[in-house]
């Protein structure tokens, strides 16, 4: 649904709410995982009886076994606006997207950590961008006060353009290492990302609003919890236009 409106200014400018629904996605589930309850209880016998983890998949004699499954689904929503000025000196478009994609399988290849729960693997998709900006702009600047015609030649002409675009960064879930393997964590509180003033390429999430999760259980923290650094990118040129007699 949109509504588009022609502005002073030659300013065009249109408002839209778009929406999707996905049904029956393609995964690609690991179905010879080892079950989650067998593994805990070999982790309860000492290390010289415990059985070899291929020994308890369902389907003895073969390893990993990845199944192209179309069970997924996905939601998304979506506010997008976009404003066009296409005459004058100063040419510009403006389009900005605030949306939120929510799956529980985000790619063809997709290995949930648990196989037969799609549930526990929903959430927001790593394609997820919640606020996306890119602007486009030209400008023709003006030179057309001088009257040597050297000076004509060399100045006029010129334009000065670029594309900007910002978008909050990717969803991602925390995961911890266990005496059973890497998994998803446990939330234990807080703010799941550093102090402002404290982020850094070594150090953007909080490790003290996660732990492991005990063995008995999976981890509690959400699939997507933590959001990771936005991207920012500038592309700029200064060109001039020759003409020939």
């Amino acid at each position: 649904f949109g509504i588009q409106q022609q502005l002073p200014k030659g300013v065009f400018m249109e408002v839209s709410y778009v929406a999707n629904v996905g049904r029956h996605l393609l995964r690609q589930p690991d179905i010879n995982q080892v079950p989650f309850e067998q593994l805990y209880a070999s982790r309860n016998i000492p290390s010289s009886q415990r059985p070899a983890d291929n020994s308890m998949r369902p389907y003895l004699g073969y390893s990993n076994s990845r199944q192209r499954m179309s069970d997924s689904t996905s939601n998304y929503h979506s506010l997008q606006a976009y404003a066009a000025r296409r005459k004058g000196r100063f040419i510009l478009t403006t389009s900005y997207t605030f949306s939120k994609v929510l799956t529980d399988a985000s790619g063809n290849g997709d290995n949930p950590e648990n196989p037969y729960d799609r549930h526990y693997a929903y959430g927001p998709a790593t394609f997820d961008r919640n606020h996306i900006l890119v602007v486009t702009y030209t400008y023709q600047i003006p030179m057309y006060r001088f009257h040597n015609p050297v000076l004509k030649k060399t100045l006029m002409g010129w334009e000065f353009s670029g594309i900007t675009r910002g978008q909050t960064g990717q969803a991602y879930s925390i995961t911890a290492n266990t005496s059973i393997g890497g998994r998803r964590a446990d939330y234990l509180g807080g703010p799941v990302l550093m102090p402002e003033d404290e982020r850094g390429p070594n150090k953007w999430f909080n490790p003290d609003a996660f732990g492991p999760a005990a063995n008995d259980r999976r981890g509690t923290s959400g699939a997507g919890i933590a959001r990771g650094p936005g991207l920012y990118l500038w592309d700029l040129s200064l060109r001039k236009q020759f003409t020939f007699g």
